[in-house]
């Protein structure tokens, strides 16, 4: 069965699979994440840790732990079997050239049921080589505005969205991570404003893209309770125009521990129905 087939029979609230264990950034183990997915209902958890990169970092799985991380992702799916639905899976950057999701399509499917694809890294303009996390700190974003694009948002903002539209044409993911991440650290608008007609054609041309592709996309609630926003990846607004396109989506929480497995759901859900979404998938 395929993932837009087992997600539509999802409950809205009812599964997640954006979640992050001790094998990344993560804090627990995944039977911890499994025994409290149980606990609150769900029909179906996904394991997705940050997949390694061609450089050093502190926040992504080892290369040399991928197959131990299987094999317990595989021994958990035997023991819970008749408990809750558990899926293999990674979240994997889209660097241009260096980095996305055709990296590990080569892995044996039965090792992996499903990619969640992600725009982190944005390059500086006039260094080639040199690529930034959009997410990291505000002191970063600013530095990438400044630095890389001459102070102008817009332009940022522009090959932000260039990037996911690339990802999405060229090496589509499963499941399209944090649509609108870029807006992580603009509370009260203080690097753009998400409103101004650029903006929404950047979202709005990349729905179409989307709209074309079998990739599913993300509802990611972790801005709600982060405390960050009162609204998911993506925006309210941007979620209508996702209804419009009949854009088929799942609902994350971006966990890194247990208790967050449902983090923001009842929020998110609320924003969902008035989007015109009732389940999962539709």
């Amino acid at each position: 069965m395929t993932l837009h087939k087992k997600l539509k029979h999802i409950r809205v609230g009812k599964s997640n699979l954006h979640t992050h264990t001790n094998f990344c950034d993560g804090k627990g183990e995944p039977e911890e994440f499994v025994q409290k997915a149980i606990e609150k209902g769900f029909e179906m958890i996904g394991f997705s840790s940050h997949a390694f990169l061609p450089v050093p970092t502190d926040w992504t799985i080892k290369e040399i732990d991928f197959p131990l991380y299987i094999a317990e992702i595989n021994r958990l799916k035997k023991a819970y079997s008749n408990r809750i639905e558990i899926l293999s899976g990674l979240e994997v950057d889209y660097i241009p050239g260096i980095h996305g999701p055709s990296c590990f399509r080569s892995i044996d499917k039965a090792k992996l049921d499903y990619i969640i694809g992600s725009v982190h890294f944005i390059p500086v303009k006039n260094h080639p080589r040199k690529y930034l996390e959009i997410d990291f700190n505000p002191v970063q974003m600013k530095q990438i505005i400044d630095e890389g694009y001459g102070g102008d948002s817009r332009e940022m903002i522009r090959m932000y969205y260039g990037l996911v539209r690339e990802m999405l044409l060229n090496d589509p993911p499963d499941i399209l991570g944090h649509l609108d991440l870029v807006k992580k650290f603009n509370g009260e608008n203080i690097f753009f404003d998400e409103l101004e007609s650029y903006y929404c054609e950047e979202i709005e041309k990349t729905l179409a893209v989307l709209s074309k592709t079998p990739t599913i996309l993300e509802v990611n609630t972790a801005p709600i309770y982060r405390g960050l926003d009162d609204e998911p990846y993506p925006s309210k607004p941007f979620l209508k125009m996702c209804r419009g396109y009949s854009i088929p989506i799942v609902l994350n929480s971006d966990a890194h521990f247990p208790d967050a497995l449902d983090g923001g759901y009842a929020e998110a859900s609320l924003i969902l129905h008035e989007a015109g979404y009732d389940m999962m998938g539709e």
